[in-house]
């Protein structure tokens, strides 16, 4: 199911690379088919074939280590044209393995014929070109040793698969991942719980050459000394064989010295060997039969849900109602991008299938007509739709009731339920009806084929808050799929495009804090987060009675109080003499400023109640902060000012309530009249800060606007969000590390809480979400590869026409200096605040980076459910694992379906 085996240093290297003509993808060899697969000639290729060498043979004439296959021996088992296109639909659909490793030498996972599914063991194919151009192979599956005719041996002389899966086009290719000739891995892959790792690797026999004296070891774990090996040759494994040696070494070569390297190195080669246990290569996909949108589980459905065909009971009919499915004029076949419908002209030709019902299997005859477009070769075939009844209809052999599966959607919604586990629990409910369910990797595809066609609309939004929110609450979340599946259709709001605008003159603004002098900021911050004088003086008194009570051995030292209170005095000097200093400073820097600082921490601060204490603390930290002063006063706070110093008076108070920290100072201070030349100078320093920021146009006078564009191609994109892209993400050419990672480090005096556990252990970055307060989500975005600021900042520009009033973030402290920066008029009357639950982490942030700051000042804002997104996290939580082990592709299907659902039973 995955595309590609790239590393981490997508987006931007992989779409300038892709854009080169001569672009050759290090998985192009094993993961796509450069040509169909067809069916073989009836009489051979066209000219002798000079066959693929085995180590021991010259390459002429028979192999010995191949047997011939007479077709015409007795007793032979036979299959079905049906058997055989059910195998194949399932080699196309990446659910039966069938892997290139070499030699004319292919490892295949084994198929139960009669059930249409895998089973949990590998074997090995070889072939050999005749002389006589005769095509000959053999499998050490069981059929094949015992009857030397098997669905692997049939499906190879049936179809070309030699063409497809070969590395690199060559035939005489020998691949050995870890450099040894003896071991190959051809299979390495997470196990279900994301935790281990499951590798698989074909050995050969050190005593003997042919096909057979082949094993397939398996290990299960994350280093070579670590976890369980297994040999097929060795059931004894205690003693470690040979073959698991042989694996251990090149396991060892390709972790590292140690053989436990880190889960971002366990990225296996593209050379014949699968991340994934689905067949090695990738044809172009293949849709199902049924195509129409179908409608939503009953328990999600809404009643603004468009009416698309009137809702069946669920199919439950036992084999002997079983209708006849016919076909009618929405049968199409999906062999061509815009499908070939059914022709009452053409042959009707009826054949069995299965239906899979919540409760049993029932068998039914199915009409189905060739397919004029397909090649004859392909044999595919024109089938039903069958929505109005409430089928899926996936291959005309396999069809699912759609009660079925919505109700795995439904459960995998309400709780941790990987497909593992619900295939096993359906499986036993089968064994009451004496029915066999089918195995967990055609149900996973069959499931997927369903989920894209499932009419999820006009869910990923909020009644109370409309199209576009006033406050939103963003989160990174771990909910991640490994690296090495990130492909180059991943495109996150951050890639630019050739319509994105360009912003020349936006450049690195330094120094946008109140106070300019760095020393004087962190000495008023000393102070402020010190105890207050009195407190200071309370415990020194404490600790001289505690030593007065102490005796002392000491006959030197008479009189340790007189001690005591000299130390005393000296603190309480230095104290007076850095408030002096400071104060003084202030004088300079600020005249209104330094009286309210000696005031707040001077002598008479001992007077002053808890209340006064902690409303002058919070507003000497904001005046002192490492922020830029648009922190404390945004755009529209900046016109409640103005409004407010046009007539300065208690009755008007309340018109500065969008600064926190200036509306309680003010108002606890005896005299407004002797604040309004700080308000001043406040003002005029924030319209200074904000104008040397605002160099270029606004993005609608710059062009940036384009007609809404939806973003149809999701699933291969993964961006999925509400609201129709309207811009591109603008460019900075000065800003020279404007894409890149943010790494996260020690920032000084600054916030140090940033980005640390976002895109590690091999993962994609996980997904960015936005809420809204009703823990609506609005949309998402695959991350690449680290949670950074660019994704929530880049997402909003291409999305919303004017900037939310609020946004909520666990780094907005970092994400608003970040914006402003960037398009300061598009986000000046923004609020950019921490929420609740994350502020504790942020201990050298200012409260004008806190939501619960401004909350308490004003009321309306104590009403946004900040913690939104952590409700959606623990929702997600549920699905993490499942797509831990995920592609690209599926995994984002497998969480916006997720989402929708949850969603919709919020809004029922």
């Amino acid at each position: 199911d995955s595309d590609s085996d790239l590393d981490s240093s997508y987006p931007q290297s992989l779409v300038d690379s892709a854009k080169k003509a001569a672009w050759d993808s290090p998985s192009k060899s094993s993961r796509v088919y450069t040509q169909p697969l067809k069916r073989r000639a009836k009489n051979g290729p066209t000219k002798a074939r000079i066959p693929p060498q085995s180590p021991n043979h010259s390459g002429f004439g028979p192999s010995p280590d191949l047997i011939s296959i007479d077709t015409t021996s007795p007793g032979r088992p036979g299959f079905t044209d049906a058997q055989i296109l059910q195998y194949t639909d399932a080699f196309e659909s990446y659910t039966a393995g069938f892997i290139f490793i070499g030699n004319a030498i292919f490892v295949c996972e084994g198929w139960d014929v009669q059930r249409g599914q895998c089973t949990a063991s590998w074997y090995h194919l070889q072939y050999l070109w005749g002389i006589d151009n005769s095509l000959r192979t053999v499998c050490t599956c069981p059929q094949g040793i015992e009857d030397n005719h098997c669905i692997h041996q049939v499906f190879f002389k049936t179809f070309e698969a030699e063409k497809v899966l070969h590395s690199s086009g060559t035939e005489n290719t020998d691949i050995n991942v870890g450099g040894d000739s003896t071991a190959t891995i051809f299979l390495r892959q997470r196990t279900t719980n994301g935790a281990k790792f499951t590798t698989k690797f074909s050995v050969t026999s050190l005593s003997m050459s042919h096909l057979k004296g082949r094993a397939i070891v398996t290990h299960i774990g994350n280093g070579v000394d670590s976890g369980k090996w297994k040999c097929s040759k060795d059931s004894n494994t205690s003693s470690m064989c040979l073959h698991v040696s042989a694996s251990q070494k090149v396991l060892r070569g390709r972790l590292g010295p140690e053989g436990n390297a880190a889960i971002e190195e366990d990225d296996i080669g593209s050379d014949g060997v699968s991340a994934e246990p689905l067949g090695g290569s990738s044809l172009v996909k293949r849709g199902p039969i049924s195509y129409r949108p179908v409608l939503p589980p009953l328990a999600a459905s809404l009643k603004r849900d468009p009416h698309l065909y009137p809702r069946p009971t669920p199919f439950r009919n036992g084999p002997a109602s079983a209708p006849l499915l016919k076909l009618d004029q929405y049968s199409s076949c999906p062999c061509t991008p815009g499908r070939t419908y059914y022709d009452r002209d053409l042959e009707v030709i009826e054949k069995d299938c299965k239906i899979y019902t919540l409760l049993q299997v029932v068998h039914a005859r199915i009409q189905v007509q060739k397919c004029p477009s397909s090649p004859a070769s392909r044999r595919r075939s024109i089938g039903p739709d069958l929505r109005e009844m409430g089928i899926f209809n996936y291959n005309n052999s396999i069809l699912v009731s759609h009660e079925l599966l919505d109700e795995y959607t439904m459960t995998y919604a309400a709780s941790e339920t990987p497909f593992t586990a619900y295939v096993t629990v359906v499986s036993q409910r089968y064994v009451n009806s004496g029915s066999v369910f089918m195995g967990e990797d055609l149900f996973r595809s069959v499931w997927f084929a369903y989920a894209t066609i499932q009419a999820f609309d006009n869910d990923f939004s909020c009644i109370r808050c409309g199209e576009y929110p006033d406050t939103t609450i963003w989160d990174g979340i771990t909910l991640a799929f490994g690296k090495k599946h990130i492909t180059g259709t991943l495109r996150p709001p951050t890639v630019t495009s050739d319509r994105s605008v360009t912003r020349m003159k936006i450049k690195n603004k330094p120094k946008q804090q109140l106070i300019a002098d760095a020393t004087l900021r962190k000495k008023m911050r000393h102070v402020a987060t010190q105890p207050s004088l009195a407190t200071l003086i309370n415990q020194l008194d404490t600790e001289i009675d505690d030593d007065d009570g102490e005796e002392d051995d000491d006959s030197t030292n008479t009189n340790p109080s007189q001690s005591k209170q000299e130390r005393q005095a000296k603190l309480l000097k230095e104290r007076f003499e850095l408030i002096d200093s400071i104060s003084s400073q202030l004088t300079l820097a600020c005249p209104p400023l330094a009286p309210l600082f000696g005031e707040a921490y001077g002598a008479a601060s001992m007077k002053k109640g808890k209340a006064h204490i902690r409303i002058q603390k919070s507003f000497f930290i904001q005046a002192a902060a490492e922020e830029s002063v648009l922190q404390l006063v945004r755009g529209s706070a900046m016109d409640d000012l103005r409004f407010f110093l046009s007539d300065p008076h208690s009755s008007r108070l309340s018109q500065i309530v969008s600064i926190p920290g200036i509306y309680n100072m003010v108002r606890i201070h005896k005299s407004i009249e002797d604040m309004i030349p700080l308000l001043r100078w406040i003002l005029s320093k924030a319209e200074s800060v904000l104008q040397s920021l605002t160099l270029e146009q606004n993005l609608e006078a710059a062009g940036a606007r384009f007609e809404p564009v939806k973003d149809d191609d999701w699933q291969t994109t993964g961006c999925f969000y509400s609201l129709p892209r309207i811009r591109d993400r603008p460019i900075y050419p000065a800003l020279k590390t404007d894409t890149k990672k943010e790494v996260s480090k020690p920032r000084g005096d600054r916030c140090g809480k940033h980005y640390s556990q976002y895109g590690e252990s091999g993962f994609s970055g996980g997904i960015m979400a936005v809420w809204c307060t009703h823990a609506m989500c609005y949309g998402f975005h695959c991350i690449p590869d680290s949670e950074g600021r660019n994704d929530v900042f880049s997402a909003l520009v291409s999305r919303w026409p004017k900037a939310p009033r609020n946004i909520i973030y666990d780094f907005a402290c970092a994400l608003g200096p970040y914006c402003m920066l960037r398009e300061p008029a598009f986000f000046k009357d923004t609020l950019f605040a921490v929420d609740h639950f994350h502020m504790a982490g942020h201990t050298k942030c200012s409260p004008a980076s806190s939501l619960s700051e401004y909350a308490n000042a004003d009321p309306a804002l104590g009403t946004i459910n900040s913690s939104a997104a952590e409700c959606g996290n623990s929702g997600l939580k549920r699905i993490r694992k499942s797509v831990s082990y995920m592609s690209q592709e599926r995994s984002v299907i497998y969480t916006k379906t997720f989402l929708s659902v949850r969603n919709r039973l919020r809004m029922r």
